[in-house]
Formats: structure tokens, sequence, C-alpha cells
């Protein structure tokens, strides 16, 4: 005990949902093109416009840090300035087969997106306004410019919140069959109990996938699981057979398994 406070370390952990943009382009003809995203005057988390005032690096070193960028492309991106709107440092090579972006980690709320098409034409889209946490867009390019359009998802997250759901309920009917409600009517509470609290849940975490991608997701989830084994052990303690001890063990071990259950479905259906 003694010892203790002297190998104790101080760790700056992270954590929680960030301002993302993630950005699907279409339109696109044979080469590459070069897509930016360009957001406002003022610094977001760490990130910060690559100007003469927050400048971080000389445009050198950037140049040799990124060297997989053409130097004329990084020069006219450094030099553009649309209004507020400038050059935070970003490029991403795009083309036909690999035409998915994402600013993952503090994008800025308020952007628009630039392109260098693969014949050195430089076209912008009007700026937007990320209205949620997690953005997602589709880029249609055109001669004349970029136009931008909400590119969630809503039958694939409805069809995942089913499937998380669905799987959660077999884990703890499969859990309750092992404790030994095996009987029509307990197992039929279990599953009416568990359309209700497990909807509840999914429902949240689709919500929070929404607001604010996958983190904010697990957030909710977690809360939420919490809430559901108060609001289950009520339930089954009044319904189902046995002692009040084993039932609570049932409603927390079930409850334990399908938030890991639920959680790595969550991760494996999040990533593009």
């Amino acid at each position: 005990m003694l010892i203790l406070p002297f190998i104790i370390t101080v760790v700056h952990a992270d954590m929680g949902p960030k301002p993302s943009i993630d950005l699907t382009f279409e339109g696109l003809g044979e080469g590459t093109y070069y897509a930016s995203i360009f957001g406002g005057s003022k610094p977001i988390g760490p990130n910060r416009p690559f100007s003469m005032e927050y400048q971080y690096e000389s445009i050198e070193s950037y140049k040799k840090r990124n060297s997989n960028i053409p130097g004329d492309v990084i020069d006219r991106l450094v030099e553009y300035t649309s209004g507020e709107y400038c050059f935070w440092g970003v490029i991403y090579p795009i083309d036909r087969e690999n035409n998915k972006v994402s600013w993952g980690y503090y994008a800025p709320s308020e952007f628009m997106v630039v392109v260098i098409t693969p014949d050195g034409k430089l076209i912008t889209s009007e700026p937007y306004q990320r209205s949620v946490l997690a953005g997602y867009y589709k880029c249609t390019l055109s001669s004349d410019g970029i136009t931008l359009s909400d590119n969630y998802n809503y039958g694939l997250e409805a069809l995942k919140l089913v499937g998380r759901a669905f799987a959660t309920i077999v884990i703890e009917l499969l859990i309750g069959v092992l404790f030994g409600y095996r009987s029509k009517p307990d197992i039929k509470r279990i599953v009416i109990t568990n359309l209700f609290t497990q909807g509840l849940l999914n429902l949240g975490v689709s919500f929070g996938s929404y607001l604010g991608g996958v983190l904010a997701a697990l957030f909710i989830m977690l809360v939420m699981e919490v809430i559901i084994i108060f609001i289950e052990g009520a339930v089954y303690a009044n319904r189902l057979s046995g002692k009040n001890w084993l039932i609570w063990l049932y409603v927390i071990l079930a409850n334990v398994a399908s938030f890991f259950a639920g959680t790595w479905l969550l991760i494996f259906t999040s990533v593009n």
C-alpha cells in the first residue's frame, strides 16, 4: 500500500465520439483525383487551418511528409481560399475504385469539398454545415462543381438493428436454457421481455450511431445495458420460477454476454 502511490502513471485518455465526415464520390472519370475538405478559419480540437496564423510546419516539410501527392496539387490547395474556407492540410487521392474518404477525428463542422481533377481543373462544393456529429455525404462531381447530399444508409441501419436484437435474444434464450428456464411459459416471458428491452436498446444504439458514430453508440449501449438489467430483473423476479438470487444471476450473465456480442456486432458492422 505504501509503494502503490509511487507507481501510479498518469494516463491522458481520449475517449468518446468525435466529429467526423465520411464522403463517397460519384461521377469520377479515369485517372486520379485529389480531394480535400476545407474548414473554417478557427481550429477544432487538434486540427486547424494550414494558414500563416496557425501553420505548424513549412510547406516544404508538408510536401516531404506527403510525398504521394504531387507538389503542384499541394501548392494549389494551399493557395486556394474561398471566403472563410481554407485548406486544413488534408488531401485524399481518389479514383473509381477508391472513392470513399473519411475524416474520423475532429472534422470541421462547417466545410466545403474541393477536388482537383486529373486534367488539373479545380472544382468545389457549396459551403456545408454538418448537422450531426458523424456526417455521411455523397459527393456528385460534374463539370460545374460538386453537389453534396445525405448518404446515411437508413435501410442498412434498420437491418443491423434487427440483426443485433435477434442475436441478443437468442443468446439470452440459450443462457436461460442453461439456467433451467425451458418451459414454454418461461421461454415466452423471456422472448416477450427481450423484444421490448432489446428493441429499446438497439433503437438507442442506432440513434447514437446516426448522431455520433460507433463510439456514441457504444456509450449508449453500455448505459442502457445497466438499465435493462434492472428492468429484466424486476420483471423476471415476479414471472420466472426459482430463487430470486438465481434469477438475478441469470439476468446479469445473460446481459453481460449479450453486451459483448452486441459490441462485437456493432464494431464489425461499422467497419467500411
